[in-house]
């Protein structure tokens, strides 16, 4: 979905800040009906971090609920996070106006006084993980048989010993021989 002015994050927050201002429960209802359009289409935009100064997360869009936003984790991936999220509109943003570090602390510096934490507080994942998504600690090439180790170290003292045998037997040879 291409975004407008009406069905974008930005307009969204800047709305919302409005409302609050102004105490302003029919424009709060716009928010929430917009909110649910974005959710319908799975909008995709970005979780702040406003400690950092960075993008957190990429989401997508699923609705609105409890007063907060429903989000799909997209990217970077974190198995041992929720994959769907509840998110307040306050720490969301478009991609194209979360380009940079000061980009995003424009965006904190006029959401600030009617937030609570710089950083949302993410659920984790309650699930356990199956046995078959357990990753293995080696890969089965990197084990090695200690039998082969043994032998390999072995191998080369034989070897060795063998050359020096040879040498010695030469030596006496060539000794008798003269």
């Amino acid at each position: 979905m291409e975004s407008t002015p009406s069905s974008s994050i930005r307009w969204l927050r800047e709305q919302l800040i409005e409302a609050r201002r102004t105490k302003d429960l029919a424009l709060l209802e716009q928010v929430e009906e917009g909110l649910h359009s974005l959710g319908e289409c799975r909008y995709r935009c970005c979780l702040l971090d406003y400690e950092r100064c960075e993008t957190a997360y990429y989401v997508r869009l699923l609705g609105y609920e409890q007063g907060r936003v429903r989000a799909e984790i997209e990217y970077p991936i974190n198995p041992g996070l929720s994959p769907v999220q509840l998110l307040p509109l306050s720490h969301l943003a478009d991609y194209h106006e979360a380009r940079s570090w000061d980009d995003v602390r424009r965006i904190y510096a006029g959401i600030a006084p009617f937030i609570h934490q710089k950083v949302v507080p993410l659920e984790r994942d309650a699930r356990p993980r199956p046995a078959a998504e357990e990753q293995p600690r080696y890969a089965e090439s990197e084990l090695v048989s200690v039998d082969v180790i043994w032998w390999r170290s072995r191998l080369g003292w034989f070897a060795a010993g063998g050359v020096v045998l040879a040498g010695i037997f030469l030596f006496l040879i060539l000794k008798v021989g003269n």
